[in-house]
C-alpha cells in the first residue's frame, strides 16, 4: 500500500468517473444553489437593517434601485422573505447533504 495526499484535481476526476458527469455537474449545481440562497438571505438582510434604520443617506450597497424606498415595506414582510430564504436554504442543504451522501456512497462501492 502505498499513502499520500489526493489533489483536487485527481479528486474531481475520480467523483465524476465513479459518479457519472451528470450526476457530478448536478451536485455542483446544488452546492452553488445552496451558497446563492444563503448569500440572498444576507443581502435581505442587508437590505432589511438599512430600511430599518430609517436614515435616507444609509443606501444598499450595490444596488441598482438606489432611491427605491424600503420604509413602505412592513417589518412582517421583511420577516416573511427572509424566513423563506432561510427555508429554501435549509431545504437545499437537506437535499445537497442526502445527494452528497447517496453519490459518494455509490462512488465508493464502485471502485
Amino acid at each position: 500500500k502505498s499513502s499520500g495526499r489526493l489533489g483536487l484535481g485527481a479528486s474531481f476526476k475520480l467523483w465524476c468517473r465513479n459518479a457519472g458527469y451528470g450526476k457530478c455537474f448536478f451536485s455542483l449545481f446544488l452546492f452553488i444553489l445552496a451558497q446563492l440562497t444563503r448569500t440572498g438571505g444576507d443581502y435581505w438582510l442587508t437590505i432589511w437593517t438599512t430600511a430599518d434604520a430609517g436614515n435616507p443617506k444609509n443606501h444598499i450597497p450595490l444596488d441598482p434601485n438606489y432611491y427605491l424606498n424600503y420604509n413602505n415595506i412592513s417589518k412582517n414582510a421583511f420577516m416573511i422573505i427572509y424566513a423563506v430564504f432561510l427555508v429554501c436554504f435549509w431545504i437545499f442543504m437537506y437535499f445537497r447533504g442526502m445527494w452528497f451522501y447517496r453519490i459518494a456512497l455509490g462512488a465508493s462501492t464502485r471502485l
